[in-house]
Order: C-alpha cells, then structure tokens, then sequence
C-alpha cells in the first residue's frame, strides 16, 4: 500500500528513535488533515501522486536534498482552505514547527521556502534547486491525461463551490491563462512536458472557460 510505503520513507528521513513518538502524532495530523473531506484535489490522493511521480523519476532530477523535496511535499498543502491567504504561511509554520522539533532546523529554510513559493509569485531565478523540483511535481497534474486533468479542473471547482460562480469562472480563466503564457516547468526532465500542459490548458480555456463573464 502506497501510504505504509510513504510512512517507512518518512521514517527512514528521520531515524532519531527519541522522537518516535512526535514522527507518530504529526504522521496522523498530516493525513487526517490531507483526508478532510471538504478537499477535492488538494488531498492525501494529490501528495501521494506527487510522492509516487518523484520516486519513480529520482535520478531524472538535478542533484538535490530529498529530504528537502519530501517534507515540503508533505507540508505544502497541509493547511487548506480554498481561496483563502494564509494557506502557505500556516503550512509553512506547521513545518517549521514540526522540523525543529525533530532537530532538523537545518533545512527549514529550504523547505519553507518552497512552501511558500507554491503561492507562484516569486521569480523563478531566485529559488533553490528543491524549490523548482517541488515546483514542477506540484504541476504535474496540467501535464496529465486530458480526461484526469478534467477531473482535476473538476475537483477545484467542488473546492470553491461556496465562490459565485461568476466569481470563480473569472477567476479560473485568469489562473489558467498566465500558467498558458508562461513557462510551466523549471527541471529539464519536467520540461518535456510543457507541451502536454500547455495543450490541456489550451482546451480546457476553450471548454469550459472561453470568455470573461460579466459580474
């Protein structure tokens, strides 16, 4: 089973037997807070479609930290509630929070920064190497077969359901239209499949999203 995969992982990263007990209870906080059901796409499905993208493709990536890479995948969505601000800085705190228990404060810029980047506003020249690797795992999905990225566009929607949908149609046209104008992927593996997203992008906007409503 994927998820038992994920925790032996999680707790090979972090072998310190003295904070077994801590490596137990925020095991239990991470999933229980990824299997909410109020979360549509960002759930314990989209962390381990991201975990199970990067093992299966490790050695296709730029040499980098993967303990790195792992706990801000675990952490980057950890706190989520659609279309709200604080989104990244909660997840960002709970990841500080849980590595400084843990003795690894070492990387805690490194991880925070990535959380924080998946807000997509910084630019990209000023990211680690982990950051854009996170990054790129994070959009895997605009890449995927058209019929599961449907489903994805779909998932988003449910998330918003409390948003007008004037509001959200506007808004998701907006989101979609600057991934399609500007480069998606930052590793040389991940750019490969540029192409595919950007034609996912290209119908879904025709579909479903074709023009700006009026409010």
């Amino acid at each position: 089973m994927l998820e038992d995969k994920i925790l032996k992982t999680y707790c090979n990263l972090l072998k310190d037997k003295k904070h077994e007990s801590t490596l137990i209870n925020f095991w239990e906080f991470i999933w229980s807070s990824y299997n909410n059901k109020n979360r549509h796409y960002h759930n314990s499905k989209h962390i381990k479609s991201m975990i199970s993208f990067y093992e299966e493709n490790y050695d296709k990536f730029p040499s980098h930290n993967n303990k790195v890479v792992y706990f801000s995948i675990l952490f980057h969505d950890i706190v989520y509630e659609a279309g709200q601000p604080f989104n990244e800085d909660s997840s960002r705190d709970l990841a500080e929070l849980f590595l400084t228990a843990v003795d690894e404060s070492d990387i805690i810029p490194k991880v925070t920064q990535a959380i924080m980047s998946t807000q997509y506003e910084k630019p990209k020249e000023k990211l680690t190497i982990e950051t854009l690797i996170l990054l790129d795992l994070d959009l895997k999905i605009l890449s995927a077969d058209y019929n599961i990225f449907k489903e994805f566009d779909a998932n988003i929607k449910k998330e918003y359901s409390a948003i007008d949908d004037v509001l959200f149609t506007n808004g998701r046209r907006s989101v979609l239209i600057d991934f399609l104008n500007k480069g998606i992927y930052n590793t040389e593996f991940m750019k490969t499949y540029e192409s595919l997203a950007k034609e996912n992008l290209n119908k879904i906007i025709a579909e479903k999203y074709p023009f700006t409503m009026e409010v």
